[in-house]
């Protein structure tokens, strides 16, 4: 990352208790802990975010439906 910037947010209690622990017993930041954890959110919801609306174009193509039997096995 090159360029930072900052971010202020109100978490419960309960999770700041969590992050210091962390960044004490790893040797971490709280800052870094918090930054690695916003980058993981933001992949993850991003994949999520691209696979439904291929899926919902596709849909909207009039691609054949996933038979319930197949999700089932994938299970």
């Amino acid at each position: 990352m090159s360029e930072m910037g900052t971010l202020t947010i109100r978490l419960p209690r309960a999770y700041l208790e969590r992050l210091d622990a962390l960044a004490a017993s790893t040797g971490r930041s709280k800052s870094s802990l918090a930054s690695e954890a916003m980058a993981s959110y933001l992949s993850a919801q991003e994949w999520q975010f691209a696979a439904i609306s291929e899926s919902a174009e596709a849909a909207d193509a009039g691609a054949a439906p996933v038979d319930h039997s197949a999700v089932a096995s994938w299970l």
